[in-house]
């Protein structure tokens, strides 16, 4: 047995290979507490105001209501009148303005959450509550009781109370603050109210002051206020415009305004971002009016405390500036964009127009409404924005409702149990098809995934093929709405760009990720503020968590300033009613002007955000000490965000000194690794006969090579932080595993680039060597000189059309196949015969043909792109991604192509070759007969077909190992553009160009083997005559030698005679296969948490 045909042991290197692999591997399991479930105590409705069993991170509402159900279940009865007629805040004796020392000081915090039973509802008060919960901690108060909860009910303008109009509280007490801080008085109390917002849809500011009344101490009425009120609401941008209608209905002068100076109730509103035009729509507000400024006048102190969405709109505008959209019209043209204003045809030519976003968002809520239109452009203010083209949906996507069973939610189909037939029961598991009924709007949304595709398709066809839907937005205040649209949109829309506004840690969940990952963010917020206020706490779930924590160190901080204590008010009333706020709006904007960037990543998110542009808010002339910012000095803090994320990592030197030396020896090693006669020469060049001489070049030697080996790694080791700030400025980051870099694919591109070259000069010095030593070992040194004479004699007398023509003559004869009897003389044929392949096998003539096949392949490749109308997209963000996509790209792609035919012109010029031997019958030169004669025992008449297999066997030997390189500069393409360095897209054009090219080098290496092939069955079927013949003649030994020959033609097993499971095709076309599911696997490890 041939020993290549015995077991490498390749299975159990590839067991051990991945055994090894497993150890770089740690998995990271969830976080799940042994705690066990306690039983449920009986309730006890005794006379402590927090009586409700509720941990710090629970949802008030939730713990209540559990609480009472729990209580009506024991038969228990609940003092609903009492709770109605006396709420119990703070116990029998209420506070009282201008006791010594603060000693009964107290700060009501109403907390306005979203109430109703859906599970999104009931996260946001969980996570709202924590927010509020961790500012109070901030700021040095403690829960007076960290496990329980209270409730009364607020009395209704008129009639009975209602459920919405139950109010949570819980009772904070100060642990002190730092000394000399306001807010470390040790007496001053917090209430915390939690009011569901749905109570104050209507009148919210007379509902407010309604219970702000009915809490406060009747004797207290006409002095100071015994309790500062600080409300951190309204929830949403509907409750804020439901404040500015009520108040301008109320007008200035008001009773309700007095009523809300004697309580010292002022707003800090943290979750609306509707812009100030939306919500002051319809109003008697003038143009320069800002809501804060308009209520203000109406006797409402209300400070929005998060931006607007106007400035989120305008910082995903800019950012998709950068990602290659355009958003204004080119030459300064006030075009209109077709079907923004009512018409299908374009104001201006499709090349002048911005770019087209489609904007996917919830309808049935005013910030929905609201959003969509700040991405318009504007031609009359030229304000920059796109093309939109709107679409809507209803919050809810899934139809779950509370106590509902998911599955049957999903699929109607399931509430009437499993279906008698087996075919469908299997039919609807397997397909991905929502049915058209139920609660769930799936259906809906997968057409509407195919509407938009069709108008992306639409647009591109009638505008252009650079047109179509670049970006969509999804934009909505469920995130799981959110993320049902991005899995339907991103398979029908996989080359545009996603964005969205809100950042939140469920969109960066494993499970979420595969339709997540690169989606852009903009946001007021992230996940956590600048370290001196977030002071440890753990970062949010979500971005209006930091916004409700910072409410709540302003709220605290202005109602606990030391600059006017409670006490100091006490003599004149009026005038502390009527103090200003600690903060103005237009201070607080200064954080606010930038708001936050991201790209989910696979890690988490990218903040491309510049905190170096806030400033703070007080208006002092030299710049604060950036140690004074903190949850007490909140104007000292010249950011509240923290930093963004490093663009370029942060490397030792030793690190950016071993890299540069792997780059620097990548570009020269290769070459001298590969190139025999650089090599020689270079040994030439070291032995002169001068020793002096020697000494000095072996010296110059080394100099050059310290400059590569230490000097050149060196320089751009400490060189690489400026590069790498230049190169990343305004652009993508510098990173291999986050999913969200384009660099590592330019990197493996110039690598390939770079690559191709060395692999088609070694393919030609291989080919040439290859030659060479076939040429030695058959004893062909003196018959190819001759030839070679002659071709030269030959070339004299031919034109230069006609030696260009020989290049491209690649069939070697046109004569039908000959028996051996009627062969040319041999002198004439053979010279024939190699000087037409010397010809075809001159670099030269390579060189030529395989230009001509590059350049018939880019011509289809540019008609197929052009016929498909495929838009240029690529990830890219600034002016020196896109430069790079576009040089990276071309180049890489025209030099595969020239290595790809390259391999198919030498095999198909091999497949020639063979066929020209089996079809002319060609003697060998003596020499060559004699060598083989010596080595078989045959007579010189028996011994061509024998030299003309080993001929084929030891040429295709080389020649079918070039079937590699094409793979290998394949695989590191589709390495490049693997979906794990980030969001690449290949068009199908690109992959219809791949099928054809590798197609030909397919086709090429089993023609090789099928021309090997016929040549052995030729050769055996003439070897059988010539046995026939031998045993005729009665020639028993020459009989047994030609059986012999007989048997080593069928056992021959090299080169292109080798068993397809032998032959470098199959491991080659194995190699991309392995690359993409390699890319997949990583891809699938990380998502894995693995």
């Amino acid at each position: 047995m041939d020993k290549d045909d015995k077991s490498s042991g390749a299975g159990g290197l590839i067991a051990v290979a991945l055994l090894a692999l497993g150890v770089f591997f740690v998995a990271r399991a969830p976080l799940d507490s042994s705690r066990p479930v306690p039983a449920p105590l009986p309730m006890q409705w005794d006379e402590p105001a927090q009586d409700v069993d509720a941990r710090l991170w629970q949802d008030p509402f939730e713990a209540i209501a559990k609480a009472r159900d729990a209580a009506r279940k024991a038969g228990v009865k609940e003092a609903d009148d009492g709770r109605l007629r006396h709420p119990p805040l703070f116990g029998a004796e209420p506070p009282r303005p201008g006791d010594p020392g603060g000693s009964r000081e107290a700060i009501v915090l109403a907390v306005m959450v979203p109430g109703g039973p859906y599970s999104e509802q009931s996260e946001s008060r969980r996570r709202i509550r924590y927010a509020v919960l961790a500012g109070l901690g901030a700021r040095g108060f403690i829960p007076s009781d960290g496990e329980h909860i209270g409730w009364f009910y607020a009395a209704p303008p008129q009639g009975e109370a209602q459920a919405s109009d139950l109010v949570a509280f819980e009772a904070f007490k100060s642990a002190g603050g730092p000394r000399g801080q306001d807010g470390g008085r040790g007496g001053t109390r917090v209430m915390v109210l939690w009011l569901d917002s749905a109570a104050y849809a209507q009148q919210p500011l007379a509902r407010l002051a309604l219970l702000a009344s009915s809490v406060t101490p009747s004797d207290s009425q006409d002095a100071a206020p015994a309790m500062r009120w600080r409300v951190l609401g309204p929830s949403s941008s509907d409750g804020l415009r439901a404040i500015v209608e009520e108040a301008d209905r109320a007008g200035a002068s008001s009773g309700l305004a007095e009523l809300l100076k004697r309580h010292d109730l002022k707003f800090y509103s943290g979750a609306a971002t509707a812009p100030d035009a939306a919500l002051l729509a319809g109003t008697k507000a003038g143009a320069a009016d800002s809501v804060s400024s308009y209520l203000q006048r109406h006797g409402v102190t209300l400070l929005r405390t998060i931006g607007t969405d106007d400035r989120l709109a305008m910082t995903l505008v800019h950012e998709l500036e950068l990602r290659g959209l355009r958003a204004r019209p080119t030459r300064g043209l006030a075009a209109r964009c077709p079907q923004q204003d009512g018409t299908t045809a374009a104001q201006a030519s499709p090349e002048h127009l911005p770019s087209s976003v489609a904007i996917v968002s919830e309808w049935d809520t005013l910030y929905g409404r609201s959003l969509r239109r700040q991405f318009r452009y504007d031609p009359a203010a030229d304000r920059p924005g796109f093309c939109v083209t709107r679409w809507t949906y209803l919050r809810g996507l899934d139809g779950r409702l509370p106590g509902s069973d998911p599955k049957a939610d999903a699929d109607p189909a399931a509430k009437k149990g499993p279906s008698p037939d087996l075919s469908e029961r299997v039919g609807r598991q397997s397909a991905f098809t929502e049915r058209a009924e139920g609660q769930s709007q799936y259906d809906y949304l997968r057409r509407l995934a195919a509407r938009i595709r069709d108008e992306d398709a639409r647009q591109r066809r009638m505008f252009g093929r650079e047109y179509g839907i670049r970006a969509i937005g999804v934009l909505g205040n469920d995130v799981y709405d959110k993320l049902l649209v991005l899995q339907a949109l991103q398979n029908e829309m996989p080359h545009a760009i996603f964005f969205t506004t809100d950042l939140d840690a469920r969109l960066l969940h494993n499970r979420e990720l595969p339709w997540s990952r690169n989606l852009i963010v903009a946001s007021n917020f992230g996940l956590r503020l600048a370290e001196p206020l977030q002071r440890g706490f753990a970062p949010f779930r979500d971005s209006y968590q930091p916004s409700a924590f910072f409410s709540t160190l302003l709220a605290l901080a202005d109602a606990a300033s030391a600059d006017r204590p409670a006490r100091a008010c006490a003599p004149d009333a009026a005038a502390c009613a009527s103090m200003p706020a600690r903060w103005t709006q237009a201070q607080l904007n200064g954080w606010f002007e930038s708001p936050r960037l991201f790209e989910v990543s696979r890690s988490g998110v990218f903040d491309f955000s510049d905190s170096t542009r806030a400033r703070p808010p007080a208006a002092a002339a030299a710049e604060p000490a950036p140690s004074r910012c903190s949850a007490w000095r909140i104007e000292e803090c010249a950011s509240i965000h923290p930093p963004g994320s490093p663009l370029a990592p942060d490397a030792s030197r030793s690190a950016r000194f071993l890299v540069a030396l792997v780059v620097v020896s990548v570009l020269w090693v290769p070459a001298l690794a590969v190139g025999r006669g650089l090599r020689r020469r270079l040994r030439r060049w070291l032995a002169p006969t001068d020793a002096a001489s020697r000494r000095l070049r072996i010296g110059a030697l080394v100099a050059l090579g310290l400059v590569l080996v230490v000097v050149l790694p060196a320089l751009l080791g400490w060189a690489w932080p400026t590069l790498a700030e230049a190169i990343s400025r305004n652009g993508k980051p510098l990173s291999i595993n986050e999913g969200i870099s384009p660099w590592p694919s330019y990197a493996i591109r110039l690598l390939t680039l770079v690559l191709c070259l060395y692999l088609i000069a070694g393919a030609w010095l291989a080919l040439r060597t290859n030659l060479d030593r076939i040429a030695l070992d058959f004893r062909l040194g003196t018959a190819r000189r001759e030839v070679r004479a002659a071709l030269a004699q030959d070339e004299q007398e031919r034109s230069r059309p006609a030696r260009l023509a020989a290049m491209f003559a690649v069939r070697f004869f046109r004569q039908h196949p000959r028996r051996p009897g009627a062969a040319d003389p041999v002198s004439n044929s053979t010279i024939a015969f190699w000087k037409h392949y010397l010809v075809l096998d001159r670099p030269a003539a390579r060189l030529l043909r395989t230009s001509a096949c590059v350049a018939v392949m880019a011509a289809i490749g540019a008609l197929i792109y052009l016929a498909m109308g495929e838009a240029p997209v690529a990830p890219q963000r600034g002016e020196l991604t896109r430069t790079m996509q576009a040089w990276s790209n071309l180049p890489v792609a025209l030099v595969v192509q020239f290595l790809i035919f390259f391999v198919a012109d030498a095999t198909l010029l091999c497949v020639l070759f063979a066929r020209a031997l089996r079809l002319r019958n060609l003697s060998w030169p003596a020499r060559t007969q004699q060598l083989f004669a010596q080595r078989t025992g045959l007579p010189a008449e028996h011994l061509d077909d024998w030299i003309d297999l080993q001929f084929i066997a030891k040429r295709t030997r080389c020649v079918g190992a070039l079937i590699y390189l094409p793979f290998i500069a394949l695989s590191m393409m589709l390495a490049a553009g693997s979906a794990f360095f980030d969001d690449w897209y290949s068009p199908p054009s690109m992959v219809v160009l791949a099928v054809i090219s590798f197609g030909i080098v397919l086709a090429c290496a089993m023609a090789l083997r099928s021309a090997a092939e016929s040549a052995r069955r030729q050769v055996l079927g003439r070897i059988g005559e010539a046995v026939l013949r031998a045993r005729g003649a009665e020639n028993g030994k020459l009989a047994g030698q030609l059986e012999a020959m007989r048997d080593q033609v069928q056992r021959l097993a090299v080169g292109a005679f080798a068993p397809y499971t032998r032959q470098p095709l199959l491991k080659a076309v194995l190699m991309p296969i392995l690359t993409v599911g390699g890319s997949t696997l990583l891809d699938w490890l990380s998502l894995a948490n693995l």
